[in-house]
């Protein structure tokens, strides 16, 4: 295919994401500038960061954990579930230091949510699962 996205793999963000930004930042359209990529906003065209990331939640009311990067700059929150239905969400509070971040969201019913470990019992060498969204892969453990 002429635009060189046959190799990717079939994730409808991963494509939009190469589509709509390759080539920004230079005048070789190679990339590799400085632009901080961002969509229209649908109100007033106005451009409009966007970042993604992963959570989970940590309450059955709604409360749910992600990284601060991913929301440090941000001033409306999405969750999107894994049925792909958009909450709306609310930022409860940051930790820059651990890179930790909570988000609310209020009014659609009981989540279902991971307990944290017993810390009492974690010892050095255990099995970990690290879960992450790099490029739109939300499935990428």
């Amino acid at each position: 295919d002429q635009d060189g996205m046959n190799n990717l793999p079939n994730n409808p963000q991963l494509r939009r994401f190469f589509k709509e930004f390759r080539g920004f930042g230079d005048q070789d359209g190679q990339g590799g500038g400085n632009r901080r990529f961002s969509h229209r906003d649908r109100n007033n065209d106005q451009p409009r960061p966007v970042a993604q990331g992963s959570g989970f939640f940590i309450s059955d009311d709604g409360y749910l954990v992600t990284n601060n990067h991913v929301v440090s700059e941000g001033s409306a929150f999405t969750v999107v579930m894994h049925d792909g239905k958009e909450l709306d969400a609310k930022l409860v509070g940051t930790d820059p230091r651990t890179d930790l971040a909570v988000l609310k969201v209020d009014g659609v019913g009981k989540f279902t949510y991971v307990d944290f470990a017993d810390d009492s019992k974690v010892r050095v060498g255990d099995w970990v699962v690290a879960v992450g969204n790099p490029f739109g892969l939300g499935g990428t453990v």
